[in-house]
């Protein structure tokens, strides 16, 4: 896992966590892209496949934006390196967020970990709410 945030105490910090489809992750960089040029420091939260999603806004926001990566959490409907709902199709999305749930506790960690920690979240999918009501804070 990789995410050092440059961010001071008094810098609005927020958690991005894009669902792995591109109808969803691609609109949600983009609002990334626009938080970003307005000051915001946000940590995107992303599995390593996903990773080359984020290039062209790490590029252009390096200041600003960091990437969380964790590794995808294995399940027993999803083949060893698929991490895409692309590469299953819709039958893939209820494994995906049954897996990705299993990040929990990892961000939970992460989150009590930072000295600046986000204060809202924003996660592309409401199958995911609950890593956001379990942190407690304040969701976009």
């Amino acid at each position: 896992m990789s995410a050092t945030t440059t961010a001071t105490a008094t810098d609005p910090h927020i958690l991005v966590f894009p669902y792995p489809a591109q109808g969803h992750m691609l609109p949600l960089l983009d609002l990334t892209h626009q938080l970003a040029l307005r000051g915001l420091t946000i940590t995107i939260l992303v599995t390593p496949k996903s990773l080359p999603f984020l290039s062209p806004l790490l590029s252009t926001h390096p200041s600003s934006i960091t990437p969380l990566v964790f590794p995808f959490p294995s399940h027993p409907l999803i083949p060893q390196g698929v991490e895409h709902v692309k590469d299953l199709g819709n039958s893939g999305n209820l494994p995906i967020m049954a897996a990705l749930g299993k990040l929990h506790d990892p961000l939970l960690n992460w989150f009590n970990s930072q000295t600046n920690p986000p204060v809202a979240i924003k996660i592309s999918h409401p199958c995911l709410n609950t890593i956001n009501n379990q942190i407690l804070i304040a969701s976009l």
